[in-house]
């Protein structure tokens, strides 16, 4: 008759009763699921917002509109670092195209408004007047305000591009002190089918170069009148008009800029590629100071993090330059089974 040790009995006795608790707690969590869902179901489900859940987001911020007014044209805008798009209103829709880029390329926010502020004999409340350009663009003729659209809306987009760059500036400098190498300048090119656009700015120029524009895209495509001359209207929009829009935006962000045509035969894709490169070359500037302050920080941490372990990879024994470590439970148990 074969006996069983007493230290197997032991060890089958364990092994049973831990069985047997593994089983009861899963049925106690199984109990306590269906709990929860039998108090979830009878809890009253509350009512989604108009358009659904995904279409609620967060409050804006009290930001305020930068204005830029030529003549009789007033435009409003408001631009925030990463965050949805918004609503553009110029009054001429490839304009609103293009200024859609800053959104799809520069990852910004950009609300626009555009209006004609009509005759009032109280100026002080002119706004109460004001106009939007929501079927301006609907003919050829009597567009006496063209040039002002184009004056005003780079005017308001420059004043609110300033406060995101004064933003971006505050936060790195705060967490570390600017350098030379890091002045909010890029480059880009920007290529769109058969067209080709550099874009270089400098978001912090000196005094000398600040609100300087030069830009070199005509002539706008292979198409027009005369041979060569390019087209004139894209649209409803002035091709001739796009220098005047570079130069108020360059003055009212205070910045050194410069757009210039690689090649290009198209007059949409031309315009759009300098649109385009434009809002890389922004992002890219503008995020050379959060570079340059993460590159800091992590310098400081990794000279904090060899303070610390400096003494101890002293004192432990090394292989090959590295400190050695002690073999972990899986080798250890694969030494033993092999």
């Amino acid at each position: 008759m074969h006996v069983v040790q007493p230290s197997l009995r032991l060890a089958t006795i364990l092994l049973i009763t831990g069985l047997a608790l593994v089983v009861r707690r899963r049925r106690l969590a199984a109990r306590q699921r269906a709990l929860n869902m039998h108090q979830a179901a009878a809890e009253p489900k509350p009512t989604p917002p108009v358009g659904g859940w995904h279409r609620q987001m967060p409050s804006m911020p009290s930001i305020p509109f930068a204005e830029g007014r030529s003549n009789a044209v007033l435009a409003e805008a408001r631009v925030l670092n990463l965050t949805p798009p918004s609503k553009i209103g110029s009054g001429i829709c490839f304009f609103d195209h293009m200024l859609d880029q800053f959104t799809s390329h520069a990852q910004l926010g950009v609300t626009l408004r555009c209006g004609v502020l009509q005759d009032s004999p109280q100026p002080r409340v002119e706004k109460d007047c004001f106009a939007p350009l929501k079927d301006y663009a609907t003919g050829l003729s009597s567009r006496s305000h063209d040039k002002d659209i184009f004056v005003a809306c780079g005017t308001a987009l420059g004043l609110a591009l300033k406060r995101v760059v004064n933003e971006v500036a505050g936060e790195a400098a705060a967490a570390a002190p600017p350098s030379s190498a890091a002045q909010g300048s890029a480059v880009f090119c920007s290529p769109l089918d058969e067209s080709f656009t550099e874009a270089s700015i400098e978001l912090l120029p000196p005094d000398e170069r600040a609100g300087q524009c030069e830009t070199r895209l005509e002539p706008y495509g292979s198409f027009g009148g005369e041979k060569g001359s390019g087209r004139k209207w894209v649209g409803r929009y002035r091709t001739d008009l796009t220098p005047a829009f570079w130069s108020a935006l360059a003055i009212g962000l205070g910045c050194n800029l410069s757009i210039v045509k690689v090649r290009g035969g198209n007059a949409h894709h031309q315009l759009e590629s300098a649109f385009k490169a434009f809002a890389r070359a922004f992002r890219a500037a503008s995020t050379t100071w959060q570079t340059e302050a993460h590159t800091v920080a992590r310098r400081r941490a990794r000279r904090q993090f060899r303070r610390v372990r400096r003494p101890l990879c002293r004192a432990a024994p090394r292989f090959h330059g590295r400190p050695r470590r002690p073999p972990s439970m899986c080798s250890w148990t694969w030494t033993l089974l092999g």
